[in-house]
C-alpha cells in the first residue's frame, strides 16, 4: 500500500471516458461496492451544473476504458443540494439518500421508486445518512393510564387500561394485572399492540392495575408500575 493513485475518474485529468450522464459536479461519497460498480452522490451544484442533485451507480469498464451510469436516482421535487449528501446501497437493494443540505431522506427500489421520504423540519441539513437495523429498548418502564366506568344497567363496572411505552420497538402485546391490593395482582386481560398507545377493556374493576409488555414469544419484556383503576 503506497497510496500511489491508480484512476482518475472525472475531473480535467480523467484517465476514464465517461459515458454519456456520468459526469458528476462538486460530489461526495464516492463508495467502491462489494460487485466492482460505484455509487456517488452527485450535487450538481453550486454553482448549478445539473438541473437536479441525484444518486448514481457507475460501472468502469477496464477494457474499453469507460465509465457509464447503471442506475440513476432523483427526487420527485426536484432537489438541488449545494453540499453534502450520501448513498447507501441497503442489503435488500433498496437504496438510501440522504440530500445533504437539502433537508430529506429517501429510500428508493432498485427499479428506481420512490419507497419512503422524509423531511427534516427548519433548517437541518445532514452530512451523511443512514439507515439500519435498530432495536428500542427503553431504560424507564411502560406507562400506564386506567379510566373504570359504568358498563350499563345491572353490569357493574369496567375498565379500559391504556399501555404506552415510548421508543419500544420490541412488545408484542400487552397484559393487563389486576387485584384488590398492589401486592396481588393477577392477569385479567390481554390486547395486541396497536400503535403507540393500546386500549384494553378489562372484564373486572379492581382498585389496582398494571401492565406488562409481552415479546413476540409471550415474554414479559418489562412490567409498568402500578395504580389505581
Amino acid at each position: 500500500m503506497t497510496g500511489q493513485v491508480l484512476t482518475v475518474i472525472g475531473g480535467k485529468h480523467s484517465q476514464v471516458k465517461l459515458a454519456a450522464g456520468a459526469a458528476t459536479a462538486y460530489q461526495h461519497d464516492a463508495t467502491a461496492l462489494s460487485n466492482g460498480t460505484i455509487s456517488v452522490f452527485d450535487n450538481g451544484a453550486t454553482p448549478k451544473v445539473h438541473p437536479q442533485s441525484r444518486a448514481i451507480v457507475v460501472a468502469v469498464n477496464a477494457q474499453s476504458n469507460t465509465a457509464t451510469v447503471v442506475a440513476q436516482y432523483e427526487h420527485p421535487g426536484a432537489l438541488s443540494s449545494s453540499s453534502q449528501g450520501d448513498v447507501q446501497i441497503l442489503q435488500n437493494g433498496d437504496v438510501f439518500v440522504g440530500w445533504g443540505s437539502e433537508p430529506y431522506l429517501s429510500e428508493f427500489n432498485s427499479g428506481g421508486q420512490l419507497l419512503f421520504d422524509a423531511h427534516m423540519r427548519g433548517a437541518y441539513q445532514s452530512y451523511r445518512s443512514y439507515r439500519f437495523a435498530w432495536t428500542g429498548v427503553p431504560s424507564e418502564p411502560p406507562a400506564i393510564a386506567a379510566l373504570t366506568t359504568a358498563a350499563g344497567a345491572g353490569a357493574g363496572k369496567t375498565t379500559a387500561v391504556y399501555a404506552s411505552w415510548n421508543g419500544d420497538t420490541r412488545t408484542a402485546s400487552w397484559r393487563v394485572l389486576a387485584g384488590a391490593s398492589a401486592k396481588q395482582l393477577e392477569p385479567v386481560a390481554g390486547a395486541p399492540r396497536s400503535g403507540f398507545e393500546t386500549a384494553i377493556i378489562t372484564p373486572v374493576s379492581e382498585p389496582y392495575v398494571a401492565v406488562q409488555a409481552l415479546g413476540a414469544a409471550g415474554e414479559v419484556l418489562a412490567t409498568s408500575h402500578t395504580i389505581r383503576g
